[in-house]
């Protein structure tokens, strides 16, 4: 396991049959890092998309926030690993506009 802090800006549910009749349930947390692209074709923090469970998006009662995100890698679709969040531990709610 490793762990990255990250701003959180949100996370979706999702609850639907897949093709193959199993019953999909699964939390996406956005995210942004540090880490900027500059690049011929890409410039910026690009937003990441990774699953995470109930346990993990509880704490996050404030968003956007600073959070620590504490990750796994585990066996996805054709056991292709998946990054997957595990725990997240809420540092701070920001503010990433101007109030007015």
């Amino acid at each position: 396991m490793s762990s990255a802090i990250a701003i959180v800006l949100g996370f979706r549910y999702f609850d639907f049959q897949g093709s193959d009749g199993w019953q999909i349930r699964s939390f996406k947390i956005d995210y942004i890092t540090p880490y900027v692209e500059n690049s011929e074709d890409r410039r910026g923090s690009l937003v990441n998309q990774v699953a995470a469970p109930l346990s993990a998006v509880n704490s996050l009662t404030e968003l956007p926030a600073l959070c620590e995100l504490e990750t796994a890698s585990r066996p996805g679709r054709n056991n292709k690993p998946e990054i997957q969040v595990v725990g997240v531990k809420f540092l701070r709610a920001v503010s990433l506009f101007p109030k007015g």
